[in-house]
């Protein structure tokens, strides 16, 4: 019985990597707003934070209060700086959306001045890319989530791997160019991808006598991970390495229910990543 149920802790695992991320942006991009908050964002003693991404950056499923943007400002403010953030954050967005995105604000005088102005900018991208190409490997969810055809899945994704890490980076590296020829002082942080199996408990050794959810998923996450890792000082962002933490973290819950997404103590653990490397960051420049 206990297998039984580990296998089914599996297959509805597998079945979540094909669903869409899904949120709401924190700000509207309604031009008042961003003729206010453009006018913030310039005052001298005003710092910025601005958010850009996918749903984990548009804080899906959690309330703005406990997202991991509110309480990066929070922890930022507590210096005695004033700082003010604004989230780009949009549901389902890959590396492709945020250089589309990018590439709009820049027609908007009071976006491209929210930019110009940023300290800070810290980036969640990446996840929805990978779902992407599980789909392209074959994968669909229930009925098809059985040990013989996950199997067959990571097989077929490795060879979808290369042709993502060749579509990623290039869309990094313009991500970046549109980011620095706007705002060259600001500090870009970048989250790497926290594995979406870390919270399924318990041993699969059908796929190997030590083998848990995540193991298993490590060759879906691994490439990407490396290529940020390589392409860090040359594009001039640095990691914020979220995966590590996410991993290596004894609280038994960071994500919700469905598996995608963090739940507020993994939004607090991604705001202490974040706050830790920016102050390293700082403290190199």
């Amino acid at each position: 019985m206990k297998i039984i149920r580990q296998i089914l802790s599996l297959l509805l695992f597998a079945s979540v990597l094909v669903l869409s991320s899904c949120g709401i942006p924190l700000n509207r991009d309604e031009e008042t707003e961003l003729r206010i908050y453009a006018k913030t964002v310039a005052a001298d003693d005003v710092h910025s934070l601005l958010v850009l991404g996918d749903s984990i950056a548009a804080h899906y499923g959690v309330s703005e209060e406990e997202s991991y943007e509110a309480k990066l400002t929070h922890k930022l403010s507590e210096s005695g700086e004033t700082w003010v953030s604004t989230n780009w954050g949009v549901s389902g967005y890959t590396t492709g959306d945020l250089v589309t995105l990018l590439r709009q604000k820049r027609e908007n005088a009071s976006a491209r001045k929210i930019l110009s102005e940023a300290d800070l900018i810290c980036i969640s991208i990446g996840g929805n890319n990978i779902l992407e190409y599980v789909r392209r490997a074959g994968y669909e969810g229930f009925p098809t989530a059985t040990v013989a055809n996950i199997r067959k899945l990571l097989r077929a994704f490795e060879d979808e791997a290369e042709p993502m890490k060749v579509e990623f980076l290039a869309d990094l590296e313009v991500i970046m160019k549109e980011i620095k020829d706007l705002s060259p002082r600001a500090t870009v942080l970048i989250q790497n991808i926290h594995n979406v199996a870390r919270d399924v408990e318990g041993n699969f050794p059908l796929f190997g006598e030590t083998a848990t959810a995540a193991s298993l998923l490590e060759p879906v996450f691994a490439p990407l991970l490396k290529l940020l890792d390589e392409n860090a000082e040359r594009l001039g962002y640095t990691v914020a390495d979220t995966y590590s933490a996410f991993r290596d973290c004894p609280e038994k819950r960071l994500l919700r229910r469905e598996m995608l997404h963090p739940n507020p103590e993994g939004h607090t653990l991604i705001a202490e990543v974040l706050y830790d490397t920016y102050l390293k960051t700082r403290n190199r420049a």
